[in-house]
């Protein structure tokens, strides 16, 4: 892994990717630097977010029924 991300490090710090057009990323940043775009930005960050709080939830709730379970185990011993 560590080899692969070196690898991907070294081509794209190269001279000749940071010259091509598409390495700048121009039309991206334009569209992000728009009211809409910031927009967009911002809705997609709330979409994530309420992702990761749901995923969160349940490996809490996964977790807890886990104790629980121990929990009882070792009270019925």
């Amino acid at each position: 892994m560590i080899n692969e991300l070196d690898r991907l490090i070294d081509k794209y710090s190269s001279p000749s990717w940071n010259t091509q057009a598409i390495a700048k990323g121009h039309e991206e940043r334009t569209r992000l630097d728009t009211v809409e775009g910031r927009n967009l930005q911002e809705v997609d960050e709330a979409k994530d977010m309420e992702y990761f709080m749901a995923l969160e939830k349940r490996m809490a709730d996964m977790k807890r029924s886990e104790w629980q379970a121990l929990y009882s185990a070792n009270k019925n011993k």
